[in-house]
């Protein structure tokens, strides 16, 4: 996201992104770091970035809504909200099951 909103504003991020008016985050869920790194030549793309950018921790909980709300917001789970929607789910899904 930082890189984007660097191109947006017109100014040299670290990934080094030209200027643009807009910009699409394209987001592969449930790729981790270890995976790509393991299936690199199934993703090339992606795989160059591997010795540019460290691996990153997750939040908790670690769903794609949570993510996804940290990052659109740059808020912590707790701050969003998504924590609670997660936890909700869960129990709702629990409960169907037994």
């Amino acid at each position: 996201m930082p890189n984007c909103l660097d191109a947006i504003a017109g100014r040299a991020g670290r990934m080094g992104l030209p200027p643009v008016e807009k910009a699409v985050v394209f987001v592969v869920d449930g790729l981790g770091h270890g995976p790509l790194t393991t299936h690199a030549g199934h993703a090339r793309t992606l795989a160059r970035r591997l010795p540019h950018d460290p691996a990153i921790g997750a939040g908790f909980p670690t769903t794609t809504v949570a993510a996804l709300a940290t990052l659109t917001t740059g808020s912590p789970p707790d701050g969003t909200g998504s924590s609670a929607i997660a936890s909700t789910i869960r129990a709702t899904i629990a409960s169907s099951i037994s």
